[in-house]
């Protein structure tokens, strides 16, 4: 589904841009994903292309020529409000703070439900990967390295005390719509900050 006439996972990595980092879109090798990948490579973004189903394989996959201790920071399509500003400073506390692994979810004060973003070392994804897995596992990709490396800290990052109250993750049409239309041109790569409490002056 498009935001600003770009598809979600397009509009997502635009959102990202400004991080600096190598981005990849990780998408299946299932015939439902060319449509998408012809459009990826249109805007000429990196993607790989790996299992429809096990999603912590293609993770792995994807990632094989890294180094055991570099870091994979793993973002999601149906959470646009992510913006490479966010990113950056989520790296950071990662970094500073020395975490196995990170979670904006859990991690960040007043954080919004569907502004996420997961840092970890590609070790711990072996280390997930090589455990007996749910299929819950294989398809949420960290589910074992929370359960072993989350650390409850919560790192305040000034963000307005209202938003923990927020959900912005796209699941239901209505989602989808609620999300939409908190973009508009002149805002599409602000900061999340800036566009919710242009939106909601009452924040």
């Amino acid at each position: 589904m498009p935001i600003l006439g770009l598809p979600l996972a397009i509009f997502c990595c635009s959102r990202i841009k400004n991080s600096g980092l190598k981005t990849y879109i990780a998408t299946s090798n299932s015939h439902l994903d060319d449509k998408l990948v012809s459009i990826i490579k249109a805007h000429k973004i990196n993607f790989f292309r790996g299992s429809l189903n096990n999603v912590l394989k293609r993770f792995v996959d994807c990632s094989k020529d890294l180094k055991l201790n570099d870091i994979i920071i793993r973002l999601t399509a149906d959470n646009p409000l992510v913006d490479g500003n966010f990113v950056k400073k989520c790296l950071l506390i990662f970094l500073k703070k020395k975490f196995k692994y990170f979670s904006s979810h859990d991690n960040v004060k007043n954080c919004p439900f569907g502004i996420s973003v997961e840092i970890f070392r590609r070790k711990y994804l072996l280390y997930s990967y090589n455990k007996k897995c749910t299929k819950y596992d294989l398809e949420h990709v960290t589910p074992a390295i929370r359960r072993k490396y989350l650390e409850k800290r919560k790192i305040n990052m000034n963000l307005n005390h209202t938003f923990s109250k927020l959900a912005f993750t796209i699941d239901t049409m209505s989602d989808y719509l609620k999300v939409k239309n908190l973009f508009f041109k002149n805002n599409k790569h602000k900061n999340f900050e800036e566009i919710l409490k242009q939106y909601y002056i009452n924040l």
